[in-house]
């Protein structure tokens, strides 16, 4: 499939993390919304975009115009070993170790999604104020 990314990240924001840990977390989003677009139809697109404040918290969103998420599974997404990708493609630990390494960092992520539209998963982050981890 054709994606285009865009990345809207202003200077300035800083996040204290463990740079392998974090980059792990945000590439097993961006792989699972790669997956999440189907390869024939509309031209996909990823966003990484990131708001916050220097004192407070950072607000990180990757959307995608994937399949989305079915309702009835949403809740499990976190799960370990849930998977919805074909036998081999999927080990069903990649969001569980990105919640993980999320909120080892002190940190949460959630996620909205709409069958058909696509899905956002919102990370917020202690900003540089808070405590370094790493």
């Amino acid at each position: 499939p054709h994606i285009t990314i865009n990345i809207d990240i202003p200077t300035g924001l800083t996040v204290y993390v463990d740079k392998q840990k974090f980059q792990h977390a945000l590439l097993n989003l961006l792989k699972n919304a790669m997956d999440a677009i189907p390869d024939e139809g509309r031209e996909g697109r990823i966003t990484i975009a990131a708001r916050g404040e220097a004192d407070s918290e950072v607000e990180i969103k990757i959307t995608d115009t994937g399949t989305g998420i079915p309702e009835k599974i949403i809740d499990r997404i976190f799960d370990p070993f849930f998977t919805t990708k074909d036998v081999g493609k999927g080990t069903g630990l990649g969001l569980f170790v990105t919640h993980n390494i999320i909120e080892q960092h002190g940190g949460s992520i959630s996620v909205g999604s709409r069958v058909g539209e696509g899905t956002v998963f919102t990370i917020k982050l202690p900003a540089q104020g808070g405590e370094r981890n790493g």
